[in-house]
């Protein structure tokens, strides 16, 4: 990944771009097990999901959560559950989505875009392996 960031700081320096204002850094999982899921805990922390309350005759055919933070410099978004493709159908592909997503307007000048992208990545991970269970670690 740093590799990839430092050959977007030398194009966009190519092309004489010596400033920018703003960077994004998003990672979206789709944890999709090949065999069906009766217990989400071993894949995902129990605190992301919580499907225990459903009424009787009810069927769940969606389940998606968003949360924003302030993190130093940083505007950090989580957004996680079941998605459903196919929604409004009752059909539920046995997946869950952790999509992270972290920027920043806190930019000097080009060169501070690698060291931003790594703490971003730092940012990205930590809420990763927090997310995550035994199954994917």
């Amino acid at each position: 990944m740093i590799k990839d960031t430092e050959l977007i700081i030398n194009a966009l320096k190519n092309i004489s771009v010596e400033r920018t204002t703003a960077i994004k850094l998003r990672y979206v999982n789709e944890i999709t097990p090949k065999v069906k899921i009766k217990n989400w805990n071993d894949w995902i922390d129990p605190n992301l999901h919580n499907f225990k309350f459903q009424p009787e005759n009810s069927k769940l055919i969606r389940s998606l959560n968003r949360a924003e933070y302030k993190i130093d410099e940083f505007n950090f978004i989580f957004q996680y559950g079941q998605f459903n493709l196919n929604y409004p159908s009752t059909v539920i592909k046995n997946d869950f989505i952790l999509d992270y997503e972290c920027s920043t307007n806190n930019l000097e000048n080009i060169n501070d875009i690698k060291d931003k992208v790594i703490e971003m990545n730092n940012i990205i991970h930590m809420f990763y392996n927090n997310s995550i269970g035994k199954n994917l670690k």
